[in-house]
């Protein structure tokens, strides 16, 4: 059973109100956003990604940027996570 999940982006809009429903529901919830958590992140069951550099004020205009941003670090993210270069 998952009992701890780190957010990558825990401190944005959805991230937070992910965090406080799993925290709120027994789950150990880990944040990691602009600056590392004061705990040691190990043996997480389970890895959300709520990254986003765009808001929904600006995503219509800025859906490129967002892809560049997000999406393709995220994929060198998943990359590393799998000893990938």
């Amino acid at each position: 059973m998952i009992k701890k999940i780190l957010i990558i982006g825990g401190s944005g809009f959805l991230g937070s109100n992910l965090g406080a429903y799993l925290a709120e529901h027994d789950y150990k919830v880990y944040s990691f956003d602009l600056e590392y958590p004061p705990e040691k992140m190990e043996g997480m069951d389970c890895i959300v990604h709520a990254v986003s550099t765009i808001n929904p004020g600006n995503s219509n205009q800025m859906y490129i940027y967002g892809y560049e941003k997000d999406f393709l670090q995220t994929v060198k993210l998943c990359n590393l996570l799998l000893g990938k270069k």
